[in-house]
Order: structure tokens, then C-alpha cells, then sequence
């Protein structure tokens, strides 16, 4: 538990047994989510006073993703313990560090870990609805789209950090930070249906996100500036190769989504979709042939 990046990955590896569960029917998969998060939750005061200053890394960066994570199983168990670690032990609703620009002490800034962060608020807004909860969301997205946080690529910061100085050159847009913006984005485009987050959306998985992949995707980047060479990482795992395969296989989430009065594309790519809509009507789209047609 007090290993730095431990809980981290804890978290992920969580995740991942939740989503076999609910993709797959996995039991076991559920029953390992919910001991690993049980022991994450009895131990969790085991993190002595000062365990950021002791690592060097904000609690918020060092345990990115877990609030998302213990969200996700109370939807699938209903079990209260896991909702009450965000609300309690965690205290989520209380998050809201603001934007720092340039790297500060405890790696403040840290866009990865406070895109992950206002991504658990999305959440757990539409679990107690809290116009408190999307402040951090909404600041980040005004930065991006209104103070130059935003470069043409979709990419947004230098070496993992919040900044506005529209340099697009050697660290930009880390390709974690890339993953967690897709997801915000999405979160925010389902929640008031406003389209210019599918635009940004668009833009940053054509550009910053499948920019970070070789050519014949055998390799994956850290960052993708759009000057200079293209650097990358000489192994298949580790922070951003592992998000980004994660992402990726959430894209197809992307492309429909149902709005009040029926459906809306997001993404154009050729696609097989079956949408299913009120009073038990259904949209096939089929492909590559582009044709739909109502189920009734």
C-alpha cells in the first residue's frame, strides 16, 4: 500500500476483472475486483500523515484512476462500502486543486492524474447530483478551449503538465493524459449532449492519440509532439502503452450515442451497430454497405 505507483496499478488491475465481469459474466473476475478493493479499503489508513511528501507525488496523481475504479464496482455489487470510500476515506467531493501551469512540487499539474480525477466527479455526480462535482471538469475544459491549454493536435501540455504556451515540440500531450481527456470528453458529450466535445474529441483521437503509435503498431509514445523525431518506448508496458490500449478499446463506445429523440453519430468509421431505443424499437446500422433499418 505505501509503495508509490502500487495502488495505481492496484486500481487498473481492478478494473480490468470488473470488465470481465460485466463484458463476460466472469464471476471469479468479480469475486478477485472485490477482494483486491476490499483489502485496498481495510488498509487504506495504513498511508501514513505526509505520505505525499514522503514520495514526492500528489495522492491524487499517485492512486490515478482508483476512485473511478471503486465507483464502477459499487454500480456493479451495489455494495455501499465502495461508494463510501470516495465519499469518506477519500473524501472526492472536495477534490478541486484548480489548473497549476509548470511543474510544482508533488508534480501538481499533473494532467493524467486530474483528468482521472474529475472523470470519478462525472461519475459520481450521476450518483448524487452536486454541481460542486463538475467544477474541476468544467475548469479544465475552459482552460483547453479558451486560455490556450489546447494545441491544434488535440494534445494539451509539456511533460505531463498543464501549459499554455501552445509549444508543440518535444514533450507535448502524454499520451495518458490523451486517454483521460477522450474520456472526459465522452463523459461531459453523454451528460448535456453538447456536440463541440465530440469535435475536440474527434480531433484528439485522429492527431495526439493515434499519433502515439508507429506506423505498423508495434510501438507506442510517451508524448506526441507534431516537431521533431518521433521517439519510442522500447518496452510494451508502463504508463502510457498500457493506457493507451485501454483507451483504444473503448473507441467504439464512441461513435452512437442515444439522445432524446433518437441517435447520434459521433465518430464517422465504418461500424456495425445495433442501438436500442424506447418502447422496445431498435437501429441496426450495418457496414460497410452504410445501411440502416428500424427493429422493430
Amino acid at each position: 500500500m505505501t509503495m508509490l505507483w502500487d495502488i495505481h496499478e492496484m486500481g487498473y488491475i481492478i478494473f480490468g476483472l470488473i470488465s470481465d465481469y460485466k463484458l463476460f459474466g466472469n464471476q471469479r473476475s468479480l469475486d478477485a475486483a472485490k477482494r483486491g478493493a476490499d483489502y485496498i479499503v481495510k488498509n487504506w489508513s495504513v498511508l501514513p500523515e505526509g505520505w505525499e511528501n514522503e514520495t514526492n507525488v500528489g495522492l491524487h496523481v499517485a492512486i490515478t484512476g482508483l476512485d473511478r475504479t471503486m465507483l464502477t464496482l459499487y454500480n456493479v455489487t451495489q455494495d455501499k462500502r465502495y461508494l463510501d470510500f470516495c465519499l469518506k476515506q477519500h473524501v472526492l467531493k472536495n477534490w478541486d486543486p484548480g489548473i497549476v501551469i509548470g511543474r510544482r512540487n508533488l508534480i501538481e499539474g499533473h494532467i493524467y492524474g486530474y483528468m482521472a480525477a474529475s472523470l470519478a466527479q462525472l461519475e459520481l455526480y450521476r450518483l448524487q447530483p452536486d454541481k460542486k462535482l463538475l467544477g474541476p471538469a468544467l475548469k479544465a475544459m475552459n482552460f483547453i478551449t479558451a486560455n490556450n491549454g489546447l494545441t491544434i493536435s488535440g494534445g494539451v501540455g509539456q511533460v505531463e503538465i498543464w501549459t499554455n504556451d501552445q509549444d508543440g515540440r518535444r514533450d507535448l500531450g502524454e499520451t495518458c493524459a490523451t486517454a483521460y481527456q477522450l474520456r472526459v470528453y465522452d463523459n461531459l458529450l453523454r451528460l448535456n449532449g453538447d456536440s463541440r466535445y465530440g469535435d475536440i474529441m474527434e480531433r484528439t483521437i485522429f492527431n495526439a492519440l493515434f499519433g502515439a503509435q508507429s506506423p505498423d503498431g508495434r510501438h507506442l509514445r510517451y508524448f506526441t509532439p507534431f516537431e521533431g523525431d518521433r521517439e519510442y518506448h522500447n518496452t510494451d508496458t508502463y504508463c502510457c502503452p498500457c493506457n493507451y490500449r485501454r483507451i483504444v478499446a473503448e473507441l467504439p463506445a464512441m461513435i452512437y450515442y442515444k439522445t432524446g429523440t433518437g441517435i447520434a453519430v459521433n465518430l464517422y468509421s465504418q461500424s456495425t451497430g445495433n442501438i436500442k431505443l424506447n418502447n422496445g424499437v431498435s437501429v441496426e446500422k450495418d457496414s460497410p454497405e452504410g445501411v440502416s433499418r428500424i427493429i422493430s
